[in-house]
C-alpha cells in the first residue's frame, strides 16, 4: 500500500493479459472482459471475450481487436463446461452472486459474508480478482491510493472472506509511518512466517500488508 496525492493509474488489464498467457485456468477470471482501473478509484470495461474460433478480445465500444489466438477451441469449450459464461455482466450481480464468484475463484465450498456493512461493489469485486491472479502467479500486489480510498479494508474483507473463521489469522497488518524501524518489519514478517505454516496445510494465503510503506525510511527492506 502506498500513499499518494494527485492522479495515479493502474491498469489492472495488463495483469489479466500476463495471466491470460501464462496461466490456462485464468480464464475465468476476464470472462466478462478487461478491467482498465483509472485514477485510482474507478473501473470500466474495455474488452470482452468472443466465442469465435480462435477467441479474440475486442474493444466494447469499437470491436477493434484487443488481442488475437487467446484460446482454443478446446480449452474455450472446457471453461464453458465449468460455468465460466463470457456473456454474464458482473455489473448486474447482487453481492451473493460476487461472494459466490470470489469463492470459485479461491476454490472455497462454502462461504460467509464476514462483513455485513461493507458495499461489495463491481469495482471491488475486480479488484479482488485481481489481486488473487496475482498471488497465483507469485507476483507481490501493490496498491496505490489516497488516504481513506479503502485499501486497508478491501484486503482485510477478501482475507477474512477466504479464511471464513474468525479464528484464522491470514492477515497481518503493520501500520507504517516515519518511525517503523527495520526490527518492526522483521518482527512483523516472522510472526506472519509461523501463521503461514498453519494456513499452509489448509491451502490458505497469508498475506502481509505494510500500510502506507512509503512513510518509512526502511522501506528498502520491504522492496
Amino acid at each position: 500500500d502506498y500513499q499518494y496525492s494527485g492522479q495515479g493509474m493502474v491498469n489492472q488489464a495488463q495483469y489479466v493479459m500476463q495471466y491470460m498467457e501464462g496461466q490456462g485456468w485464468g480464464y475465468q477470471y476476464p470472462e466478462q472482459g478487461l478491467e482498465g482501473h483509472y485514477s485510482g478509484q474507478t473501473t470500466r470495461q474495455i474488452g470482452r471475450i468472443h466465442s469465435s474460433m480462435p477467441a479474440q478480445i475486442r474493444e466494447t465500444a469499437t470491436q477493434c481487436i484487443i488481442e488475437r489466438n487467446i484460446m482454443n477451441s478446446e480449452l474455450y469449450r472446457e471453461l464453458k463446461n465449468n460455468g465460466v459464461d463470457f456473456n454474464e455482466d458482473y455489473r448486474t450481480w447482487n453481492k451473493d452472486k460476487m461472494l459466490q464468484k470470489i469463492a470459485f475463484v479461491m476454490g472455497l465450498d462454502y462461504h460467509m459474508d464476514p462483513d455485513m456493512s461493507y458495499a461489495l461493489t463491481a469495482d471491488n469485486l475486480i479488484k479482488i480478482l485481481a489481486i488473487q491472479m496475482r498471488f497465483r502467479c507469485g507476483i507481490p500486489v501493490v496498491i496505490m491510493g489516497e488516504s481513506g480510498c479503502g485499501k486497508t479494508r478491501l484486503i482485510k474483507y477478501m482475507c477474512d472472506f477466504a479464511a471464513q473463521s474468525t479464528e484464522t489469522r491470514n492477515i497481518f497488518i503493520l501500520k507504517v509511518h516515519g518511525g517503523t524501524t527495520q526490527k518492526d518489519i522483521k518482527d512483523c514478517i516472522e510472526n506472519a512466517e509461523a501463521w503461514a505454516e498453519r494456513n499452509q496445510m489448509d491451502g490458505l494465503d497469508t498475506v502481509v500488508f505494510f500500510d502506507e510503506a512509503n512513510t518509512t525510511e526502511a522501506i528498502g527492506l520491504i522492496k
